[in-house]
């Protein structure tokens, strides 16, 4: 009997018929190995193997055949014993047939189980426990998700902390449905006067951060990282801290030449974008530059009467102007040893610089810039004759009011030159807080007061920087005129900005 017969066992030994005295002729054998699903069975041939050929050496005479699925190994033959390296399915069919003359003495199986295995990699970026080298049918491990992934019941459609699978008969995981899902950071932080590029805010994509140019300029790190923890931090740093768009001082759309100008000329759009027009409640009318995108550098004595002030700004024409379209103001600051010119007393203009903050941060753009603050440590007298620019609505040897912003080149001279101007009887006081400026037939004048006074940056002649605030003069305009040094005061203007500036509206989220 070589034909119908059932291994049911996890191992065992078959053999063919009378093994291992010579086998029958004219057999048709066929064995069943058949286990649990689950399962894997590996053969094993002993080495005393003897399957007779025919007369051309092939295997037609006596055969013997092995399928196992969809796979069919042999037919072999000859006395070399084979080797299957593969795990067989759990069912392995053994086909031997013989002719009318065998004289071989036939052949020996040994064959052995073990579980089929699953992948060593259930989902992409997954964290098994236990981690092994290897899992059998039956195996069952817990699936978590590694740093900066998140595990998703797709059925459920849920995250959850982790997951228990098993390793399937047909050696797979019930894994189908979960999946790692990357953290997602959401939008990153809105950058004011900035823009985001981002494709994607998920773990590990890239947001660069770009600034309005050329009004603002980008501070700090630019590149921002979707990190594990789902926050926007700059790229190699934990630091989520929102990268400064500065804004670019100094800029000006006037002519590069530096010749000098006679008497004032009407101002162009974007030739002076620093400078603002105020109007206190109490009817005082002057100047202003916009140190920042929500300072205005001014003069004190325009507040003696009143802190309230009615700001515009990006303008060249006092036409049409409205308090809708004036800059909001919060506060006024003023330098804390200024004090109001009393009626009947002698001239005292000492520490005449103050700080106008806006409700909220400007818009920067060609017609509204800032100028550039002095450079710490300049605080010397300014050497004379160096040019610098004066602009303001105020009275001009024409006009009481100008419509149009005038502008004029003007140089610095000696204190003497103020010093000796007809004050009609009166005293000022002079120190080395203050700049004297101007020539004949060129000076700021009534309505100009609190406007800068703007000399180029010798080391970035680009870049314009206040050195002046326009403070007092004579009752006869025309020659000369006393600025606040700007640069004695800048210790003050900086701690004044620092300690005040911050505004309601800076953190914004897309």
């Amino acid at each position: 009997r070589c034909s119908g017969e059932i291994f049911t066992r996890f191992k065992g030994l078959i053999t063919s018929p009378n093994y291992p005295e010579h086998y029958a002729e004219n057999s048709k054998c066929h064995y069943t190995i058949r286990i649990e699903q689950g399962f894997q069975i590996m053969l094993n041939f002993t080495s005393d193997f003897n399957i007779e050929r025919d007369a051309f050496g092939q295997c037609t005479a006596d055969v013997l055949k092995i399928t196992s699925g969809q796979k069919e190994y042999g037919p072999f033959c000859g006395n070399r014993a084979p080797v299957i390296r593969d795990h067989l399915s759990n069912v392995v069919e053994i086909h031997f047939s013989t002719n009318g003359e065998s004289e071989g003495t036939g052949w020996k199986i040994m064959y052995s189980s073990t579980a089929k295995q699953c992948p060593v990699e259930i989902l992409e970026h997954n964290v098994l426990q236990p981690k092994n080298s290897d899992y059998d049918y039956k195996d069952s491990v817990r699936v978590r998700c590694e740093s900066g992934y998140e595990l998703y019941d797709n059925v459920r459609n849920q995250y959850i902390d982790s997951a228990m699978v098993h390793c399937q008969k047909d050696g797979t995981w019930n894994s189908s449905w979960y999946s790692c899902r990357p953290v997602d950071c959401g939008n990153p932080m809105a950058l004011r006067n900035g823009k985001r590029n981002v494709t994607s805010t998920v773990y590990q994509f890239l947001n660069t951060y770009s600034c309005d140019e050329p009004y603002y300029k980008l501070e700090e790190n630019a590149i921002f990282e979707c990190a594990a923890t789902a926050d926007w931090v700059a790229v190699g740093t934990s630091d989520g801290t929102l990268p400064n768009c500065k804004p670019v001082c100094g800029r000006t759309a006037i002519s590069d030449d530096t010749g000098r100008v006679f008497g004032g000329k009407p101002a162009r759009l974007g030739y002076f974008p620093w400078q603002v027009r105020l109007r206190t409640y109490d009817g005082k009318v002057g100047g202003g530059a916009l140190v920042s995108d929500g300072w205005i550098l001014t003069a004190a004595h325009l507040f003696d009467g009143s802190r309230q002030t009615t700001v515009h700004g990006g303008i060249v024409n006092l036409q049409g102007l409205s308090p809708e379209k004036a800059l909001p103001v919060e506060d006024a600051f003023l330098h804390p040893n200024y004090r109001p010119q009393a009626d009947g007393s002698e001239p005292n203009f000492e520490h005449d610089v103050a700080l106008v903050k806006l409700r909220a941060r400007a818009k920067l753009g060609a017609n509204l810039s800032p100028v550039c603050l002095p450079a710490a440590g300049e605080t010397s007298p300014l050497r004379a004759g160096r040019l610098g620019y004066i602009t303001g609505w105020g009275k001009t040897e024409v006009r009481d009011r100008p419509i149009f912003l005038q502008y004029a080149e003007v140089p610095v001279v000696g204190m003497d030159k103020c010093r000796g101007l007809d004050y009609r009887g009166k005293r000022p006081r002079f120190t080395d807080n203050m700049v004297c400026a101007g020539q004949p037939g060129t000076d700021s004048c009534q309505g100009d007061s609190g406007g800068p006074f703007v000399l180029r940056d010798l080391r970035h002649p680009s870049r314009h920087v206040v050195r002046g605030i326009v403070s007092f003069g004579p009752q006869q305009c025309g020659s000369y005129g006393v600025y606040t040094h700007v640069g004695r005061y800048l210790a003050w203007i900086v701690k004044t900005m620092r300690e005040h500036g911050s505004w309601e509206d800076e953190e914004t989220r897309a």
